[in-house]
């Protein structure tokens, strides 16, 4: 936890500590890709537990979600509003652009945005899949989106 200055004054954000970086594995990237509906972009790596790195310009898109082994991480552009498995917080563009960081364990999803002043955490279903990004409505840059491996 920490005090960040943001747009709406000082608040208490929350962000990983970096020492989580010693527990990091294997690393995928893919960097300026388009996600198109019915066209995600997405990475090859099939394991439990990531730190997962995404900044997406959204374009033309109308939503942006972010799949991670089943659980989608939803932003509804219009509403300015971030969705995962029932809650929703306010999150507003920053140059047309958001930034997400999760932390994926076997049992949960820890999200973040707006530099740690947005958090969420939910139960994960452990389900098929690996990460993707997929848009709704038009098109989405994915900048860059990255997956840590995290080790046991």
């Amino acid at each position: 936890m920490t005090l960040r200055t943001t747009p709406d004054g000082i608040r208490l954000c929350s962000w990983p500590v970096r020492e989580i970086e010693l527990l990091y594995g294997k690393e995928w990237v893919k960097k300026d890709a388009v996600a198109a509906p019915g066209t995600p972009v997405r990475l090859e790596g099939q394991r439990e537990t990531y730190d997962i790195w995404a900044t997406i310009e959204v374009q033309t898109a109308t939503a942006v979600t972010l799949m991670v082994r089943g659980m989608a991480i939803r932003y509804d552009v219009v509403g300015k509003t971030l969705t995962c498995d029932g809650r929703s917080a306010p999150l507003a563009m920053r140059d047309g652009k958001i930034s997400l960081r999760v932390l994926a364990d076997r049992t949960s999803l820890e999200i973040f945005a707006a530099d740690g002043a947005i958090s969420m955490l939910t139960a994960a279903k452990v389900g098929g899949g690996g990460i993707e990004v997929a848009s709704e409505g038009g098109t989405a840059r994915v900048l860059e989106l990255r997956a840590d491996e995290l080790w046991p």
